[in-house]
């Protein structure tokens, strides 16, 4: 059976937003993305005068929704990335870099200034290394929990 890629099952993880999910074909091991919006072409029955790319989104959808094949990823909150950047503003050795992290994460737009504080500390590239390391380990054990093989 052909497995799904990590690469491929993290870059999706990465795209989940409230308008966007991915999936994951459990007998092919493709991995797809459809926003809502294409979700709902799945049930309407137009066909005729409409673009290449909402006939194929169309199909998709519909393949996805009533094939049994699709298995969702797991949404932005079951990944909980808030948690993520905590982590890695505690695991931050020097007490400077890691109080000015923490203290950029409090409040509305916490993700934004935590990205504008890592960079200007010069950690931004350890956070995205790190970010990267988490979501891998998040696919990989979420993989092995929903019988997912991949390589």
């Amino acid at each position: 059976m052909p497995k799904a890629q990590l690469k491929d099952l993290v870059e999706a993880l990465e795209m989940q937003s409230l308008e966007i999910a991915s999936y994951v074909n459990t007998q092919t091991g493709a991995v797809v993305t459809l926003t809502d919006e294409e979700m709902t072409f799945a049930d309407d029955e137009f066909l005729e005068d409409r673009p290449e790319w909402m006939v194929e989104a169309r199909a998709l959808a519909k393949d996805v929704l009533h094939s049994g094949d699709y298995l969702a990823l797991p949404d932005q909150w079951e990944l909980h990335e808030y948690r993520i950047i905590s982590d890695f503003c505690w695991a931050q050795t020097d007490d400077a870099v890691r109080e000015s992290l923490l203290g950029a994460i409090k409040g509305k737009g916490a993700f934004r200034r935590f990205k504008d504080r890592a960079f200007d500390l010069g950690v931004i590239d350890q956070w995205f290394e790190y970010r990267d390391a988490r979501f891998e380990a998040f696919m990989v054990e979420w993989c092995k929990e929903n019988g997912v093989e991949y390589e």
